[in-house]
């Protein structure tokens, strides 16, 4: 059957390829100039199919630019690209772009991201009375006692293209951070489907390094001001061959693009950590935008970044995500009921429900859309509280609303590339509400076209459509379905001027990285490694050493973590001024108690009592202290761990060597006190610091066991709680209240397992050593004879109890960092 006429009107489609190709810079440097490779495309656009020396022609053309941008210059928008008057071959923005575009460049790669039939299960499984109870104590996820299917998420595609500024929009549990999560690569168990990069599948690590992710709840370190905070992030963000001038340049230039400059050494502060206030929350957002824009990355993934804002620190935060789009970037936002003029800052639209795809395109496109499935916004509606009204699913009628949301899918996997390619055709003037004839012709092509859906199947006979107007045949040609990918990159939205100003600049950056246009060497580094790693494939052992001798060394970020533990603490109210005022008072108040201590009978058991006393109070200190100081830095930790930016096991030594010099300080200060006053071992400054080295070995053994405790419970409150009732029971088997020969044999494993046991003993007996205790009814008796008479105190192993103190406090320590990395990996995986 002849193939029906055309319209002389119509032209054929540019031809794409299925995937975007992602090249070096240095290919622009040839021969022929990039405005003839793009006259070429127009040529191949105007004359059909080309002959065989122009297929190869057309192959080189998709080897050198990707789809995108290929696309691009099929518009009919008198577009000229020119060189400029030297010899450099530089290339030129169009005429359209401005003159400041050249300081906007970023020379990093565009990336186009492409997805297709995504498809993942939630499904939240059955837990028993017994594994519930432990997960609500250990703060896990707690499922409900039978399977139920949370969201099912299927038949999503869609494409991306460097300059897009992306709003994700649907109502709450519509699948939004579950798409962007799998875009990002952060979540990859239960997904299906194909997550592509310039039309290449990258290892999630590979795909992380190009990438970032700008989480919808913030969080700092408060006690850290604005410029602090980046220059920790880039000692442990970026490769450990830029140097320090390097970074810092850097982060200045990020602190001035982000617009943090006046706040720059402001303390962020935290209100949820009992800091004092910093900055506000919007300059918070940018902060963390700009965290992750150290790396460069060519994507950015954003969850709900308006969260929690007015409208006007909302607007300041979208229009830095434009300005990164505009700067070659490509950028998906998941949003929440944005204002109008917010929603106008993004160029393309996605609409979730209930893990269906309702629409993925146009911005402008999308009222027009809808009007076709009779959902009307009226002329003064807010647009993306109408997007969002229809996304909703209300439980009154839930089950008619879930039937109409599928249909309302169906229908765009169906429809939606042809009705993106008639927008497209009329460049957009459909969206007129005076342009009814358009209007109907577009409609009436898809309502045809869903009569006749094997044209998007790929069915073997052009698909044909009226053109109401003129009535003339307009013909599609047949698809293939690995072709309908390729129609989606080409459909992605150059529906206007400025949306071809940003893809065209994009091109420009890209020709320009060949001559290193205001790129710095770290730059030049990150962009080169960006290109490899679009390469696509499964990662080869060199590639993941590269990536593995980017990150900083252990021994560097071991000292950054010890670093910045040390001003973290330093910082802290409650780890300096209100402890070291709760040293003096636990110390003044009990040593004029015990005023002048002699070496008669009562005495020397006060003595005693005394020492238990300087042990469990300092030692109970450092175990609650450890126990707050881990609890409010977890979370903050644990997505470092995450985004790759820490390694666990190093944060855990660099905070621990911290606190071991924290609760070294305050028993000093308080032994200081104590022992003068009360002459606990009377004027001998030997016994002094004999006593005080012991107590410091007690207090660092028994702060060990905390370590352990918050590195598996994750809630505060539980974990405080977990605390006071280890610290009752090691206390018990000290050998001062009960004693320890007249046990049962049941408990002798605690006794082996408590600090106090070990650090009492020694204390005493470097105490009592050399003392005569005396009585008015009886002999004097020796010292050490005395504490094993009355308590049961053996000195005969005193150096042995020494070192079970060390081995208990590096055992303990090592556990908890095996605990904690553990704990900070199941986490991770869980998500």
């Amino acid at each position: 059957m002849p193939a029906p006429s055309r319209s002389p009107s119509r032209q054929d489609s540019p031809r794409v390829c299925p995937q975007a190709v992602g090249v070096g810079g240095n290919r622009f440097a040839t021969s022929r100039s990039l405005s003839d490779r793009l006259s070429h495309a127009d040529d191949m656009h105007t004359h059909g199919r080309p002959s065989d020396s122009e297929e190869r022609r057309g192959g080189e053309h998709a080897r050198l630019l990707e789809e995108g941008l290929r696309c691009a210059a099929s518009c009919e928008d008198g577009l000229s690209l020119s060189r400029s008057g030297g010899k450099d071959g530089r290339l030129l923005m169009p005429r359209w772009a401005g003159d400041g575009a050249e300081d906007r460049y970023d020379g990093l790669p565009p990336v186009t991201l492409s997805f297709q039939d995504l498809t993942m299960d939630i499904v939240s499984p059955g837990d028993g009375p017994l594994k519930r109870s432990l997960k609500q104590l250990l703060q896990r996820p707690v499922a409900l006692p039978t399977k139920r299917r949370i969201l099912s998420m299927e038949g999503i595609h869609g494409c991306f293209m460097p300059g897009d500024c992306v709003a994700l929009m649907g109502s709450s549990g519509a699948g939004k951070t579950t798409l962007l999560n799998v875009l990002s690569g952060r979540v990859t168990r239960n997904v299906g489907g194909v997550v592509k990069f310039n039309g290449h599948q990258l290892a999630p690590e590979v795909s992380k390094t190009i990438s970032c992710f700008v989480q919808q709840e913030v969080m700092f370190f408060g006690a850290l001001t604005v410029q602090e905070h980046l220059q920790y992030q880039a000692a442990l963000r970026l490769p450990p061959s830029v140097s320090r001038r390097e970074r810092d340049a850097t982060i200045a230039a990020m602190i001035q693009k982000v617009g943090l400059a006046k706040v720059a050494h402001s303390r962020i502060g935290n209100t949820s950590q009992n800091q004092m206030i910093g900055v506000s929350g919007g300059e918070q957002r940018r902060l963390a935008v700009a965290t992750e824009l150290l790396t460069q990355p060519c994507v950015i993934f954003a969850d709900e970044p308006t969260s929690g804002l007015d409208s006007y620190m909302a607007m300041q935060v979208v229009k830095l995500f434009k300005e990164l789009a505009s700067a070659g970037r490509t950028v998906v936002c998941t949003i929440h009921q944005p204002s109008s003029s917010v929603f106008a800052q993004f160029n393309k639209v996605v609409l979730m429900s209930e893990g269906h795809m309702l629409y993925c395109g146009d911005r402008e496109a999308c009222i027009a859309w809808f009007a076709h499935l009779g959902q009307i916004c009226e002329a003064d509606m807010n647009p993306a509280e109408f997007l969002m009204k229809i996304c909703a699913v209300a439980d009154e009628n839930r089950e008619a609303a879930l039937q109409r949301t599928k249909e309302w899918a169906d229908r765009w996997r169906l429809q939606g590339a042809v009705f993106l390619e008639h927008w497209e055709t009329h460049g957009g003037r459909v969206a007129a509400s005076s342009d009814q004839l358009h209007l109907q012709r577009l409609f009436s092509s898809l309502e045809l076209h869903d009569r006749a859906p094997h044209a998007l199947e790929g069915g073997g006979e052009s698909s044909t459509q009226i053109d109401q107007e003129g009535g003339a045949e307009l013909s599609a040609p047949p698809r293939k379905p690995s072709d309908q990918l390729a129609l989606e990159v080409k459909l992605s939205g150059l529906s206007s001027p400025r949306r071809r100003t940003a893809t065209f600049e994009s091109l420009r950056r890209y020709g320009s990285q060949a001559n290193a246009v205001s790129a710095s060497e770290l730059t030049r580094q990150l962009s080169s490694r960006a290109q490899s790693m679009l390469k696509g494939g499964t990662p080869s052992e060199a590639m993941l050493h590269a990536m593995q001798k980017d990150r900083v060394g252990i021994f560097r970020e071991a000292w950054l973590q010890f670093k910045r533990s040390i001003v973290l603490t330093s910082r802290d109210p409650l780890s300096t001024y209100v402890k070291l005022v709760t040293t003096l008072i636990s110390a003044l108040i009990p040593a004029f108690l015990y005023f002048r201590l002699s070496w008669d009978g009562a005495d020397a058991w006060n003595k005693v009592s005394s020492s238990f006393y300087v042990l469990m109070g300092q030692s109970s200190a450092a175990l609650f202290g450890v126990s707050m100081a881990f609890n409010k830095e977890r979370p903050i930790i644990q997505r470092e761990y995450e985004t790759g930016v820490v390694r666990m096991p190093l944060y855990f030594l660099g905070r621990v060597t911290a606190d071991s010099i924290l609760w070294m300080i305050f028993p000093f200060v308080y032994h200081l006190i104590f022992y003068w006053i009360v002459c606990i071992g009377g004027d001998s400054v030997g016994k002094y610091f004999a006593s005080l080295a012991v107590l410091l070995l007690t207090v660092q053994a028994v702060a060990s066991y905390s370590f352990v405790v918050v590195s598996v419970v994750t809630n505060p409150v539980v974990s405080t709680v977990v605390v006071q009732i280890l610290q009752m029971i090691l206390s018990l088997f000290s050998g001062f209240m009960v004693k320890l020969d007249k046990l049962n044999s049941f408990w002798v494993w605690l006794v082996y397992l408590s600090p106090f046991k070990y650090g009492l003993s020694c204390f005493t007996e470097s105490i009592f050593i050399g003392a005569t205790v005396t009585s008015a009814t009886a002999p004097p008796i020796d010292g050490l004879d005395f504490l094993k008479d009355t308590f049961g105190f053996d000195y005969d192993y005193f150096w042995l109890y020494i070192a079970m103190l060390f081995v208990l406090g590096i055992g303990a320590r090592l556990l908890g960092m095996c605990l904690l990395t553990w704990t900070a990996r199941r986490t991770k995986e869980n998500q």
